[in-house]
């Protein structure tokens, strides 16, 4: 039976550390650092596509807005105000 507490002072460390943290194991590290690159490139990836949802969310009521049929412009938001004629 191994110890699971850390009782393991292992040179260049400034820390006890459990046995099997102290003896080390190359394969599990390699997968656990493979496995955090792919968390992290999911996360950008999902990042990515919310800021991609938000500015679509930004640019659908200018997209709806009406467009004046004289001079091509478009309407303010304000609906007290009439948009000035283009030239």
């Amino acid at each position: 039976m191994l110890p699971a507490d850390p009782v393991f002072f292992r040179f260049g460390r400034d820390h006890m550390q459990p046995l099997r943290n102290a003896i080390g194991n190359l394969p599990r590290d390699a997968a656990i650092a493979g496995e955090e690159g792919q968390m992290k490139v999911r996360q950008e990836e999902q990042q990515e596509q919310l800021r991609r949802a938000t500015e679509q969310k930004k640019a659908e009521p200018e997209a709806i807005r009406p467009v004046c049929v004289n001079g091509g412009t478009r309407f303010d938001n304000d609906p007290w105000r009439t948009p000035t004629a283009s030239p």
